[in-house]
């Protein structure tokens, strides 16, 4: 079934009733919808199999931010992915990857190359890894399962941190 594509709608602008009151709920703007050039704090995580170029497009463009999953993708094809993303959406989006599977820095050259606002990534990170997408001006977002996960992806230079609990895939 093909996920309809809309645009987010325009940003909330404030408006009055006949009584002065304002009839629309305020927009609420956080550090990561400035981080992720997003208009709602929503992230959409890489679920494997599931989170492909229509889901991911389909989410950045309702104001969100979706992530490719590329971990379930041969790290060859993740290109042609983020293409596909890119010709459905103008809107921010990531690629959510395992820093140690083997081309873990094909996917990361693929973007850092394409221009990828962020990237999401768990398993092993590699400092050295997530200082180039930093330099690429990359926003990093980990998924972290556990307190000690999360301190040391923070102490890795993490922007943001996804934190995922045991139903998580």
């Amino acid at each position: 079934m093909p996920i309809p594509l809309r645009p987010a709608p325009a940003p909330l602008r404030k408006q009055t009733s006949h009584h002065g009151v304002s009839t629309l709920p305020p927009a609420l703007q956080t550090k990561i919808c400035e981080l992720l050039d997003i208009q709602y704090p929503i992230i959409q995580t890489g679920m494997g199999w599931v989170a492909k170029p229509e889901l991911v497009a389909a989410v950045s463009n309702a104001g969100a931010i979706g992530f490719l999953a590329a971990a379930t993708i041969p790290p060859d094809e993740v290109e042609a992915e983020i293409e596909k993303i890119k010709a459905l959406t103008p809107r921010s989006f990531g690629v959510n990857f395992l820093m140690d599977a083997p081309g873990a820095d094909v996917i990361s050259d693929a973007i850092i190359r394409q221009g990828v606002k962020a990237a999401g990534y768990n398993r092993a990170p590699s400092a050295d890894l997530i200082q180039k997408l930093k330099d690429a001006g990359v926003v990093c977002v980990p998924t972290c399962g556990a307190v000690k996960h999360a301190v040391k992806a923070e102490a890795l230079g993490a922007d943001i941190i996804v934190v995922q609990g045991g139903e998580g895939g």
